[in-house]
């Protein structure tokens, strides 16, 4: 035998060295007394409800919650998708007999992203195998302000994390014990109830089928199991067929005026807006990709973010399955999902919208947070403590942070008094005379008058028409049942139907008010807006008003009114209460300009009645930046009149 294939065969029978692992010092260990983990989880429990529960909106507010709110209270049908699980659950939160309904129904979102908090503490104290790591992990994210903002209001999103963060924790412990089979059958049954509640709990997928692969030889073996847990995952989609047993008893709030198979599916896949699209006006697409996936890691917090990646890192050495499986989760459903929602954030109320979308995100990363408290257990041996006294010593420091960053943030996360968007829609209410149609061109305005109307029986005389949907069938049909005093003609009116003129010239024997501009070209030269506070009565081209009739009837109407203050406008994740705080600073400038255009009018024929139309702008433009000092229009307006 040659020399070089003698050193061959030595090569191939000496095994070569494997590279060496950080060992896994938690493996040695038992699980912690389950006794004081079932206390400390209770305490957890506790203290997440209690600081939800403390900061609370009482009241409804802006966004889809006074819609979502009606349709719990009446067992009605939202929007698409419809909501079916939340209805049904936030109806039995309505029964309940404290404070008013729409707080009742918010409790649910308080109940569920407080069990969300413990849920990952659950699943961080069994698999960092710490209650400490257990703590720090429920801490962070119970702390997180977008996460703790989400808790406050009626929204379908934080039943959305608790069913998410939930099926997450099954499949994780039915992949450490493939024995016990009811977790995989648990497990899709529980997410297949989530997807009637909301559908982005499906991006879920991708990371159980990690495990799934993980697992494979089990399944092979045990087809059956398979089926079962399909047929769970159908079954769980049940709930979806409360939406026609709603629809059919012709509540107050009916999207879609679902009759069947067919108009449930539509319904159910969101074809109106495109199924596989968050948005789809033009107008909101678009913007930088990269800007929409950082948005996911910076609502995160810096602190919250650095122990991220810090517990990543140590969780990827010493339980690398556990980690690779929640990355996945995290990737599909926050920076994944971010960049295919093509949704523009430039713009803070976009941002917001998209924002909610990150919970589930967060909900599914947050167990590695935890693992940061072994970062430390490597000095164990040049300091001669023990890696249990050092694990304690960070998570005690990180849980001092959290309390801290929770007391620093207390006053502006709080929503329990916050009412802006019942004052905006009173506002609106009060300036519709009796009997008269308010047209709503907005969620905005249509969701808290719908909720004012539908719950508490305010200003019932005035018939409300949501104005994105008028050009629906459905929708037409719905106003007829619940309108029979209103003329409608056809069966369908704006874009994509008949003109918008056909429906006002049907109703012209009514004042009609409208939130919103016309939506399309046919009144033009027929009817006009007149200004009328944060509102616009409609009204026909031969029918003009003086100035001084203009001004009167707005300074009733604004007299009356109750725009919110810098302190309620200037806070994280309230954008629409910017927008309703420029509702009302328009308002003023709407009049002052009335006046500018007057005065300029005058300047050469009346000097002297141009100044002093001049100063009557300037005064309600004065007033416009006295209700929004950021609003550019008055200020613009402001430096343009003549200085003398």
């Amino acid at each position: 035998m040659s020399q070089r294939r003698r050193r061959a065969t030595r090569a191939q029978r000496t095994p070569r060295p494997q590279p060496q692992q950080a060992p896994d010092l938690r493996k040695a260990e038992p699980l912690p007394d389950r006794r004081i983990a079932i206390v400390v989880g209770a305490v957890v429990a506790a203290a997440a409800f209690a600081l939800y529960l403390a900061t609370a909106a009482r009241d409804i507010v802006f966004g889809d919650s006074p819609e979502l709110t009606t349709a719990a209270i009446t067992l009605g049908v939202a929007h698409p998708p419809g909501y079916p699980l939340f209805t049904m659950v936030g109806w039995l939160f309505a029964q309940l007999p404290i404070d008013g309904p729409a707080f009742r129904v918010t409790l649910l979102s308080v109940v569920c992203h407080a069990a969300t908090v413990v849920v990952v503490y659950a699943a961080t104290y069994r698999f960092a195998r710490s209650v400490a790591a257990g703590v720090v992990a429920a801490a962070a994210l119970a702390t997180e302000p977008l996460f703790w903002s989400w808790s406050l209001v009626a929204e379908v999103f934080p039943l959305n994390d608790l069913i998410g963060a939930t099926v997450l924790f099954l499949v994780a412990l039915w992949h450490e014990h493939p024995e016990r089979k009811g977790l995989l059958i648990v497990a899709p049954f529980a997410a297949g109830i989530g997807m009637t509640n909301h559908q982005t709990i499906g991006l879920l997928g991708p990371a159980v089928l990690y495990v799934l692969w993980r697992r494979r030889a089990f399944l092979l073996a045990e087809p059956r199991v398979v089926l079962y847990a399909a047929a769970a995952l159908v079954v769980g989609l049940i709930p979806y067929a409360e939406l026609l047993i709603a629809a059919s008893r012709q509540p107050v709030w009916s999207w879609g005026d679902l009759r069947g198979l067919g108009d449930l599916v539509a319904h159910v896949l969101r074809t109106r807006y495109g199924t596989t699209a968050l948005v789809n006006e033009p107008a909101f697409v678009g913007g930088s990709a990269l800007i929409r996936i950082a948005a996911v890691f910076t609502a995160l917090g810096p602190v919250q973010f650095a122990l991220l990646v810090v517990g990543t890192v140590y969780a990827w050495r010493t339980e690398r399955w556990y980690a690779t499986y929640l990355v996945i989760a995290f990737a599909f459903t926050g920076p994944a999902f971010a960049w295919y929602s093509n949704v523009d954030v430039s713009t803070p109320l976009l941002l917001g919208v998209l924002q909610r979308f990150f919970l589930l995100s967060h909900a599914a990363i947050a167990p590695l947070v935890g693992f940061a408290v072994f970062a430390l257990r490597g000095l164990a041996p040049r300091t001669g403590l023990s890696p249990r006294l050092l694990e304690r010593a960070l998570a005690s420091f990180a849980l001092l942070g959290f309390v801290a960053l929770a007391a620093l943030n207390f006053s502006a996360l709080d929503r329990r008094d916050d009412n802006v968007a019942r004052r905006y829609a009173m506002d609106v209410l009060a300036t519709v005379k009796q009997n008269g149609v308010l047209l709503a061109g907005a969620d905005a305005i249509a969701f808290p008058v719908l909720y004012l109307q539908a719950v508490e029986a305010v200003r019932v005389d005035v018939t409300t028409v949501f104005l994105p949907v008028l050009p629906e069938a459905w929708y037409v049909r719905e106003l007829r049942r619940a309108h029979p005093d209103l003329a409608l003609t056809l069966d369908g009116y704006g874009p994509r139907a008949a003109p918008f003129r056909v429906f006002l010239d049907a109703n012209r024997g009514r004042s009609t008010t409208i939130v919103g501009d016309f939506v399309d070209d046919s009144t033009k030269n027929v009817y006009w807006l007149y200004p009328r506070g944060i509102a616009f009565e409609i009204r026909p081209i031969a029918q003009s008003a003086t100035l001084d009739e203009l001004a009167r009837d707005n300074e009733a109407a604004l007299s009356a009114s109750h725009p919110p203050t810098r302190t309620e406008v200037d806070r994280p994740f309230r954008p629409w209460e910017r927008l309703a705080l420029t509702d009302y600073a328009s308002a003023y400038y709407r009049v002052g300009s009335e006046y500018e255009n007057a005065a300029n009018n005058l300047r050469a024929s009346a000097p002297d009645a141009a100044r002093q139309g001049f100063a009557t702008a300037k005064s309600w433009y004065e007033r416009a930046l006295a209700i929004f000092p950021d609003f550019a229009q008055a200020t613009a307006a402001l430096q343009r009149l003549p200085k003398s």
